[in-house]
C-alpha cells in the first residue's frame, strides 16, 4: 500500500523538484546573466506549477473540456492572432526596438497558435501553417533587419559572401567553409542577379528557406503522431532558441539545418519503416 501511494505521488515529488530547480536556475541569473538560465528555469518552474494546479483541481472533468469546438471560435482566435501580430509589428516600428510589450504580444500569439493546432480540422491545417510561418518570420526578421548582427561568425560569413559576389571564386572562403560553399554560393547569386545587398540576399537565400523547411517537421509528425502533433512540433521548432539564433545570424550552420530537415523528410518518405521509437532515435 505504501509502495502504491509512493508511485502515485511520484509526479508530485517531481513537480516540487521542478519548482525548486527552476527557482534556483532563475536565481543563478543574478550571479551569471545567461539568458538560458532564465528561460529554462522559468519553463521548469511554471510548467511544474501548472501541473500541480491542474492536479489539485479534482472536480474538473477534463473529458468535458472542449477547446475551439465550433467554427466561429476558431475564426475568432485566428482573427485575434492576426490582429495581435499586426499590433506587435506596429509597436516594434513605433519604438524601433523589441520592447517587453512586443514580446508579450508575440507570446500571446504563440499561445493562440498552439490552441489552434490542438483542434485544427482538415481545412484549417493550411491556415495554421501560414500562421506559424508568419510568427516565425516576425520573430527572426524583427531582429535581423534592425540589429547589427550577433557573434563573430555572422560577420565573417557576411564578409565572405561580399568577397565571393565580387570575385566569383570559392577559394576566398576561409578555413572549412571552402569544403561546404553551398550557402555562400546561393547568397552570392542573390547578390549578383537581382542586385540585392548582403542582408536582403541572406534573407531570401537563408532565412526564408530556414522558416519554410520547418514544414518537413509537420509532414513527418503528421504521419507518425497525427496532424495536431505535427503542427505543434512545427510551432515548437519555429519558436525555439536555436532555430531563431540561426535565423537572425545566418551562416553555414543555418543552411546545414535546412538540409537536415529535408534529409530526414526524404528518408522518411523513401522508407517503409514507420516505427515511432526508431524514428525519434534517428532524429535525436
Amino acid at each position: 500500500m505504501i509502495h502504491y501511494f509512493a508511485l502515485r505521488k511520484l509526479d508530485h515529488i517531481a513537480c516540487i523538484l521542478g519548482l525548486m530547480g527552476g527557482f534556483v536556475a532563475m536565481s543563478m541569473y543574478l550571479f551569471s546573466p545567461t539568458i538560458h538560465l532564465l528561460t529554462l528555469g522559468a519553463a521548469f518552474f511554471f510548467a511544474s506549477l501548472l501541473y500541480l494546479l491542474l492536479n489539485i483541481i479534482k472536480h474538473v472533468d477534463t473529458s468535458k473540456v472542449e477547446i475551439c469546438n465550433c467554427r466561429s471560435t476558431i475564426f475568432l482566435l485566428e482573427s485575434i492572432f492576426l490582429i495581435l501580430l499586426a499590433i506587435s509589428l506596429v509597436t516594434f516600428h513605433a519604438s524601433e526596438s523589441r520592447t517587453p510589450s512586443f514580446f508579450i504580444l508575440i507570446s500571446i500569439c504563440t499561445g493562440i497558435a498552439a490552441i489552434l493546432c490542438i483542434k485544427v480540422t482538415n481545412g484549417d491545417a493550411l491556415i495554421a501553417i501560414i500562421n506559424i510561418l508568419l510568427l516565425s518570420l516576425c520573430i527572426k526578421l524583427s531582429k535581423f533587419y534592425f540589429f547589427g548582427g550577433s557573434g563573430v561568425d555572422y560577420w565573417q560569413h557576411l564578409r565572405m559572401n561580399e568577397i565571393l559576389a565580387q570575385v566569383g571564386y570559392i577559394d576566398i572562403l576561409f578555413d572549412k567553409e571552402a569544403s561546404f560553399p553551398i550557402m555562400h554560393i546561393y547568397v552570392a547569386i542573390a547578390q549578383i542577379i537581382p542586385q540585392l545587398n548582403g542582408k536582403d540576399a541572406s534573407m531570401f537565400s537563408i532565412i526564408i528557406p530556414l522558416v519554410f523547411c520547418s514544414i518537413c517537421v509537420y509532414f513527418v509528425g503528421k504521419n507518425l503522431f497525427g496532424k495536431n502533433i505535427g503542427l505543434l512540433g512545427m510551432l515548437i521548432i519555429n519558436i525555439s532558441d536555436y532555430h531563431n539564433w540561426w535565423g537572425v545570424a545566418p551562416q553555414t550552420t543555418s543552411y546545414g539545418l535546412i538540409i537536415y530537415f529535408f534529409i530526414i523528410y526524404s528518408l522518411y518518405k523513401t522508407t517503409s519503416n514507420n516505427d515511432r521509437v526508431q524514428w525519434l532515435s534517428l532524429i535525436q
